[in-house]
């Protein structure tokens, strides 16, 4: 029974190691991610105002920072059966957990928040995109970016294709970007509304996140339940520590 139960310790152990060298990786991964980002001069970054930008960064790379912490943590407290690492492995995953439940209940609160933030977010950018006003080179981000959302959800404008009438770029006239057409070409967005599309991408958009809602649910619970096993785990080797320190 002795050799079961130590049998058993061990699996667990070396399984709880590999999970957190996963977990070690990842944040190297986000954190590389986040400083990349940061640096990058790339046009996509000028898809948002700079602070978004940095907000975006700055949660990845503490994301990444704290994966690194709980990783290392497990790392060393199951390799040098440390209590002290498995104490504070398990306070950063008890700080973790209740900042994702927090999270996820405040997106459930504030669905129609985001929503309405969502859609301010897309007139910026479609106000932003082919406006002549704005430097070339702060603008071709916008444009590819909207470019692709109107082509892949195949929609025009926000609420319809009216809103890219007198836009900037073409003052006093109906037209729509060529990435609005059923079949982009050039200048087809001077064309008539028969080839263009009806629907505006704010529906399309709102239908899309309702139609992944399952799939982010599914993950959200999957994510919960490791932490819970894996905060469980680190419990049940802490107090095997323990034992053998006593017994030795």
């Amino acid at each position: 029974m002795g050799s079961m139960k130590t049998s058993a310790f061990c699996t667990l152990k070396y399984i709880f190691i590999i999970f957190n060298v996963i977990i070690w990786l990842i944040g190297c991964g986000l954190f590389s991610v986040g400083i990349w980002m940061q640096v990058n001069t790339g046009p996509y970054i000028n898809l948002l105002p700079s602070h978004y930008v940095f907000g975006a960064t700055a949660i990845i790379c503490i994301t990444g920072v704290v994966a690194l912490i709980i990783g290392f943590c497990g790392l060393v407290g199951g390799i040098m059966e440390s209590r002290l690492c498995m104490v504070v492995y398990f306070v950063f995953n008890i700080v973790v957990f209740a900042a994702e439940i927090t999270i996820i209940a405040i997106g459930f609160s504030k669905k129609s928040q985001l929503q309405s933030f969502v859609k301010e977010e897309l007139m910026y950018s479609l106000e932003f995109s082919h406006n002549p006003d704005i430097q070339s080179n702060k603008r071709e981000g916008v444009d590819n970016v909207i470019d692709y959302i109107q082509q892949d959800l195949k929609c025009c404008g926000i609420n319809n294709y009216t809103d890219w009438f007198n836009h900037p770029a073409w003052p006093g006239k109906s037209y729509v970007t060529d990435s609005c057409c059923l079949h982009e070409e050039e200048e087809c967005g001077k064309s008539t509304t028969a080839v263009w599309f009806r629907r505006g991408c704010k529906g399309e958009i709102d239908y899309w996140f309702i139609q992944n809602m399952t799939a982010l649910g599914i993950s959200a619970l999957m994510i919960i339940v490791l932490q819970v096993c894996t905060m469980a785990a680190s419990l049940c080797l802490c107090w095997g520590f323990r034992e053998d320190k006593f017994r030795s």
